[in-house]
């Protein structure tokens, strides 16, 4: 039987918003809502497991303005892509809309060792407005 006083003492979340501009590759959010735990790094982009356990993450996009809008991104474990997210705005007339929003939305959850990494991933095609975009996660159950 697991001690559930000593479990209780395992805390873990995130949600952070505000993506930087993005190039291919991590996506950094840049605004804290919640960091429990410190768990997540701005510098970085990744979420690192404090503890070995199942933990949760959701990933909202919203790419806005003019130009491409196109959405190209990944929830990745260890470096290795899991949840795919891709959105684009449809066709008129054999030419892509070029202006207004759009979105996507991804979730996993994932069986973590201590140390183990999670990122959102975005490729070069993604457009380069996502400020109102976040990334989120939490300790669902600690290992025993």
């Amino acid at each position: 039987m697991v001690n559930v006083e000593t479990r209780q003492g395992k805390r873990a979340a995130f949600t952070v918003f505000g993506a930087s501009t993005r190039t291919n590759g991590i996506l950094k959010f840049l605004i804290e809502y919640l960091n429990e735990g410190s768990v997540y790094s701005k510098t970085t982009g990744q979420f690192t497991s404090p503890f070995a356990g199942l933990y949760g993450f959701t990933a909202s996009f919203i790419e806005s303005g003019s130009g491409n809008n196109y959405i190209s991104c990944r929830i990745r474990k260890n470096g290795y892509s899991s949840v795919y997210m891709r959105s684009r705005q449809g066709k008129i007339d054999g030419g892509y809309i070029t202006g207004g929003e759009e979105s996507a939305t991804g979730a996993a959850t994932f069986h973590l060792a201590k140390g183990d990494s999670v990122d959102v991933y975005c490729y070069s095609d993604t457009g380069t407005n996502l400020y109102l975009s976040s990334f989120s996660g939490f300790l669902i159950s600690p290992d025993p």
